[in-house]
């Protein structure tokens, strides 16, 4: 494994205590363990293995447990080289996983597929939210036409966009995700249509998003 000093980490030394992060993962340490938690984060300013992290603490008589406390509260976290170029749209969605989850390596968006019906406020707000998080792949079901009605709640769509359907419009989120996948339908959701977008999906979907008006949950009843 490949460990970085995490960007947000935090380090504060005072007359009174010595502070390490913040929130969920701040420790309060005593004068040793701060320089030398200080130490490692500085050493892995740049990325480094967990084998190199073992030779630096050794070389200057650290203890080696220093690294697991690190890592535990999140002052180094996991290089992620094999997904994302450094500075990319994704690295710093990367970095707050990290803060939130046991296992980061393991939360893997850009293989999901999720689909989402019905492209107003919630829909809007799902599709960005999901696309510059790093999803893999998305399907646009909606058959509505851009009112200027929609544009206080619809961001995603300006005045420049009236009379085009939503979905041919949603697809601009390439130009915030060039990776990602996506498929469109210009027409209402029905049991129907799902089935076979389900059948027919190299991915399956792991998430439905409903956000359509009453007259769409017609189609299912």
């Amino acid at each position: 494994m490949t460990y970085i000093k995490n960007p947000t980490s935090f380090f504060n030394k005072s007359t009174s205590d010595n502070i390490v992060n913040l929130g969920q993962f701040q420790i309060e340490v005593d004068d040793v363990v701060f320089e030398h938690l200080l130490d490692v984060a500085i050493f892995a300013q740049n990325k480094k293995t967990y084998e190199e992290l073992i030779v630096f603490v050794t070389e200057n008589n650290i203890h080696s447990k220093l690294i697991k406390l690190a890592i535990d509260n999140k002052i180094l976290i996991t290089f992620y080289a094999h997904t994302y170029l450094q500075n990319g749209i994704h690295l710093k969605n990367k970095y707050f996983l990290d803060l939130l989850l046991a296992h980061p390596e393991n939360f893997n968006l850009e293989k999901e597929h999720i689909i989402i019906v019905g492209y107003g406020g919630i829909g809007n707000f799902m599709t960005y939210s999901l696309s510059t998080l790093g999803l893999g792949s998305i399907t646009f079901i909606d058959e509505d036409e851009i009112e200027e009605s929609n544009l206080n709640r619809q961001f995603l769509f300006d005045y420049d966009f009236i009379g085009a359907n939503k979905v041919d419009i949603i697809e601009k989120i390439k130009s915030l995700n060039k990776t990602i996948k996506t498929q469109k339908y210009k027409q209402k959701v029905s049991t129907k249509l799902l089935e076979s977008i389900l059948y027919n999906s190299k991915i399956k979907p792991s998430l439905i998003v409903l956000s359509a008006d009453d007259d769409y949950l017609s189609a299912f009843s």
